[in-house]
């Protein structure tokens, strides 16, 4: 059911037909059964529709009265534009496609015929007399009729009419185009609640027609008053509408039912601020009488939802909801011609006799000067009036322009015209600005008020104001007299000063020739000069050593100075510039720098770079096919252990010079645990096949490594005879045994060994023994 429903409940009843009002039987369909649909044996209507989307729809509204029984005459009320906007000329449907619903079941559906008696057009007021509608603006409307057969139930009847769509020019709905209406009214059980006699119900319906437009920043009043056949007390309210039909299919038939879907607000607007949620744009109803009030301030189309709820009382004297009538419209924000007459006041403080105009074709006016004498006064259109002496005047007019009459009144100042003149005098220079004094030499304000501004600035006020300080270049000094009537009287005078001396020099060479450096003056403003070639000497510090304008002076060594410039025009007005000043050789740059590598057991494969050398303003370390970095400091991470080839490079921007070095950092092996390979064969016979007894580690791969300095820290391999007799020992990462014994091939037989080896990932020491086999034949 709808939002504004406050009772429903679900039963299910088998009434059969709904009877038009001529008496002949609706095309109905009977949803009791449950051995499918059924449909009464009476002649459909036709429904002919004057256009498939009719966005010429402007609202609508629905009600009902109990005839009596199980009898109901249902309204429908369908507004459409008929003015230039409906540029199709569509008009309304021949017929009306109806559903009865109780709770969400369909109980029946039917069409409604159109009564071409009942269209008429609705006469559009503005609401104000002295404001015009554009031309051409028209609203019809068109009533629907039928008699229905409800028989009486303790299940509330809701009737639903839905059509689709809207005029796509409404801005306050999102999609207004895709978005139909919903006119629906319910009909209450019939004494569901025993405190409650809904015996006969008729519901509420809208006495007033609607107002279609409205005028642009013009308050209005629209009378949406709405009474009740049996006397039920009626809230009225502004809410939501509801969606109803689609695009595609515009006029359901039979319309769904509730709960119906609201429609989607556009950003900025909702269904209790429908014209805006910003204050000047509120929207309200008197909650009694349904006057709808409102000053728009934007030109549109604008969906409101009226909606009227019916209260009776029960025998405990509470008040129970019976249903809602709801009025959904389309106000249209217009702008308005406003009949107003055009009235040429005097200009304020212009003398004291003064003459009045009105630009009006005819009409009847009435003035009064505002001295409060009888002879003040006058009838004539464009009259004149002496005043015998200054103040602040009420003068009135009253006119009637064709219907139009209304009075308004303007408070005017009467006095000779006052003067705000003033005068320049010369201007002197500060440190960092101009000084301009003023003098004063109009009328004095009296009781009022006299202020100053630069360039649009307020500065000061009197009639003395004084001496200004300005930057250089063009100004407009202005005033504003107000004199004891309010009269206003400006004056404005405009002063170009010029620049202000600004000290600035260059190095008319690059700093990279040498310790003679060469200066190139670019002061402005200025033609006398001081330099001071290191500030932060503490032997010349303190002492101007050229009063040249490009002068060139020799330091001591190469660095970073601060030289200091002042310029200036005269005695005053001095600009001081500190610089720095940068000496340098042809090529500055000092290329010192640093690498951490990982430990051997760290498993880590990131390296740790770092620059400390000299002026250098770019550091670019180039790591190969592993990429490059840039910065003094930087961390890359190889990904694997290695030998990596590293190209450093610094540049210096003043020099424009360049350093490059090539090195290579080492990435042990990731040892994650110590594998020792030994083999058990020697057979030196030049094959490239264990011609030599080698002991070898495993890598995480699975391959073989031979022992390495990053991996052990001593080393020492030993080989004896089956006598026990040492015949070979050899110390150091990669020690091995050729098979020799003194230079000479050792016999084929089987040797032992004994490796002793500290690694640095273990803590203990390693001893390994064991036998290999030697064959040299």
């Amino acid at each position: 059911m709808p939002k504004h429903k406050t009772r429903s409940r679900i039963i299910r009843t088998n009434s059969k037909a709904i009877k038009l009002s001529n008496g002949s039987m609706m095309n109905l369909q009977d949803t009791s059964t449950t051995h499918g649909p059924r449909w009464a044996l009476t002649t459909l209507l036709i429904m002919l529709y004057s256009g498939a989307q009719a966005t010429h729809l402007v609202g609508g509204e629905m009600y009902y009265d109990h005839l009596g029984g199980d009898q109901y005459e249902v309204h429908l009320i369908i507004y459409r534009d008929c003015g230039p906007t409906n540029t199709n000329g569509t008009g309304f449907d021949l017929s009306a496609a109806i559903g009865v619903y109780q709770e969400q079941n369909l109980y029946a559906s039917g069409t409604m015929d159109l009564d071409f008696n009942a269209v008429t057009n609705i006469d559009l007021l503005s609401g104000n007399p002295c404001a015009i509608l554009p031309p051409g603006v028209c609203i019809e409307r068109a009533e629907y009729v039928s008699t229905l057969t409800l028989p009486p139930s303790d299940q509330a009847y809701t009737i639903v009419y839905q059509r689709c769509c809207r005029n796509p020019q409404v801005i306050n709905l999102e999609d207004a185009m895709n978005t139909g209406f919903t006119m629906y009214a319910e009909v209450p059980p019939v004494n569901s609640d025993p405190l409650l006699d809904t015996g006969s119900n008729s519901s509420a319906r809208f006495v007033e027609l609607p107002q279609a437009y409205v005028c642009q920043a013009q308050p209005f009043s629209i009378d949406h008053f709405a009474v009740d056949p049996d006397g039920d007390s009626l809230h009225f309210a502004i809410g939501d509408v509801f969606i109803g039909g689609t695009f595609a299919a515009p006029s359901p038939n039979p319309p769904t039912g509730p709960p119906f879907n609201n429609v989607s607000w556009t950003n900025g607007y909702g269904p209790y601020a429908p014209l805006g949620l910003d204050d000047e744009n509120s929207l309200t109803i008197n909650s009694s009488n349904g006057t709808l009030t409102a000053n728009p301030t934007t030109v549109g189309k604008y969906v409101i939802g009226i909606i009227v709820t019916e209260f009776r009382e029960d025998d405990n004297g509470n008040w129970v909801s019976l249903g809602t009538v709801i009025r959904d419209f389309t106000i249209d924000v217009v702008p308005c011609e406003l009949l107003l007459p055009s009235v040429e006041w005097p200009e304020p403080c212009s003398g004291l006799e003064l003459n009045f105009n009105i630009d009006a074709d005819q009409g009847a006016f009435y003035w009064d000067f505002g001295t409060g004498t009888t002879q003040d006064t006058s009838s004539a259109q464009n009259p004149s009036h002496e005043y015998t002496e200054p103040g602040i005047y009420t003068v009135s007019l009253v006119y009637d322009l064709e219907g139009c009459a209304d009075s308004l009144a303007e408070d005017l100042a009467v006095s000779e015209p006052y003067s705000a003149a003033f005068s320049l005098g010369p201007v002197s220079c500060t440190v960092d600005a101009w000084t301009q004094p003023i003098t004063f030499t109009g009328d004095d304000p009296g009781t009022g008020s006299l202020s100053w501004t630069v360039d649009g600035t307020e500065i000061g006020n009197g009639i003395v104001p004084g001496t200004f300080t300005m930057d250089p270049g063009e100004h407009t000094i202005a005033n504003s007299l107000t004199n004891e009537y309010g009269c206003i009287s400006t004056e404005s005078l405009s002063v170009t000063l010029p620049e202000l001396p600004q000290a600035a020099f260059e190095m008319a060479e690059p700093p990279c020739n040498g310790m003679e450096i060469a200066f190139n003056n670019m002061s402005t403003g200025a033609d006398q000069f001081a330099w001071v070639f290191d500030i932060d000497s503490p032997w010349t510090g303190n002492t101007e050593e050229s009063g040249q304008a490009n002068p060139t002076w020799a330091y001591e060594g190469f660095s970073n100075y601060i030289a200091q410039l002042i310029a200036q025009p005269g005695e005053a007005c001095a600009d001081t510039l500190l610089q720095e000043v940068i000496v340098l050789a042809q090529n500055p740059l000092v290329m010192a720098f640093g690498a951490i590598e990982p430990l051997a057991c760290s498993l880590e494969t990131e390296v740790a770079f770092y620059f400390y050398g000299e002026y250098a303003d770019d550091v670019t370390w180039d790591f190969g096919t592993a990429g490059s970095a840039t910065g003094d400091t930087v961390v890359h991470d190889f990904g694997e252990s290695g030998l990596f080839p590293v190209t450093l490079t610094i540049e210096n921007d003043t020099c424009a010079t360049e350093l490059t070095t090539e090195f290579e950092v080492y990435v042990p092996e990731l040892i994650a645990a110590i594998e020792l390979v030994i083999p058990n064969v020697l057979t030196p016979n030049a094959d490239g096949k264990n011609d030599r007894f080698r002991v070898g580690t495993r890598r995480e791969d699975g391959s073989v490594n031979l022992a390495n300095a990053s991996s052990f820290t001593q080393f020492r391999l030993q080989i004896y005879n089956r006598w026990g007799v040492l015949v070979h020992e050899s110390a150091g990462p990669g020690a091995s045994w050729d098979g020799r014994i003194g230079g000479d091939l050792a016999a084929t037989g089987t040797y032992y060994y004994i490796l002793n080896a500290d690694h640095s990932c273990l803590d203990e020491e390693l001893i390994e023994m064991g036998e290999v086999i030697l064959i040299t034949n």
